[in-house]
């Protein structure tokens, strides 16, 4: 199987994290709707800045995160990997988490994760039809 953040930036040569584990109780802040973790997917976030010189990746997408998710703790788990060539990270949010995610200013643009699989046994082997990737628009 092959993620589209394989092949972006460094991605390409490292693999994504493995998900979090869902944590035992949702978060006092989460909506009823963003609360059920099997509705939780990949979504790949591009920031329209850099984190700036000397601060760390992680911390600095955290705090795009921590409003939506509801606490630094939940941003932690839902953060499953920081780009180091483009500006961005992915995270596991319900759809709901990604559209208020896209709300915020320094947020370019937020896009599911799409997964590939390849068709076939045999040299002539093709990757399924693509299926675009559902934009979340504010």
């Amino acid at each position: 199987m092959f993620t589209n953040t394989q092949a972006v930036g460094a991605a390409a040569s490292h693999p994504p994290a493995p998900a979090p584990s869902p944590s035992p109780s949702p978060s006092p802040s989460s909506s009823s709707s963003s609360s059920s973790s099997s509705s939780k997917q990949v979504y790949i976030v591009y920031i329209s800045d850099k984190p700036p010189q000397g601060v760390d990746p992680d911390t600095y997408y955290i705090k795009f995160l921590t409003p939506v998710v509801g606490s630094v703790k939940a941003a932690k788990e839902a953060l499953l990997y920081s780009y180091g060539i483009v500006s961005g990270f992915a995270a596991k949010l319900t759809p709901d988490q990604a559209t208020r995610l896209k709300k915020q200013s320094e947020v370019t643009y937020v896009i599911r994760e799409i997964k590939y699989w390849l068709n076939g046994d045999d040299d002539r082997a093709k990757f399924r039809p693509y299926q675009p990737a559902a934009r979340i628009h504010s």
